[in-house]
């Protein structure tokens, strides 16, 4: 992605369906352009959640290059039926909290 990242938080509302089958944690690794933010742990069953990342106060710019990486899985291997895509996360909204405002 790239964000506007003046701000102090990464913010994110994901869902992973592997939450669903009650098998471990989803870890969510992250980058602002090469520096890593803190890993990330979903745990739990609920469907859409919040999480966030501390923004380094380095890398709160106007344009910063943000990654992320999530272990993939498939559905038929962990006994959903016979879904045999490789599936990630789910992410409905990302955005800056406490965005720099112009006075």
């Amino acid at each position: 992605f790239l964000l506007d990242l003046r701000g102090p938080e990464l913010c994110l509302e994901v869902w992973s369906d592997r939450l669903d089958t009650g098998s471990e944690s989803v870890t969510v690794s992250a980058w602002i352009f090469d520096q890593p933010l803190e890993p990330l742990v979903m745990s739990g069953t609920k469907r859409w959640a919040e999480y966030s990342f501390p923004i380094p106060q380095a890398y709160q710019v106007a344009h910063g290059l943000v990654r992320m990486y999530v272990k993939g899985w498939c559905p038929a291997e962990s006994g959903m039926g016979e879904d045999r895509r490789i599936l990630g996360l789910r992410i409905r909204r990302i955005w800056v909290a406490e965005k720099y405002q112009d006075s």
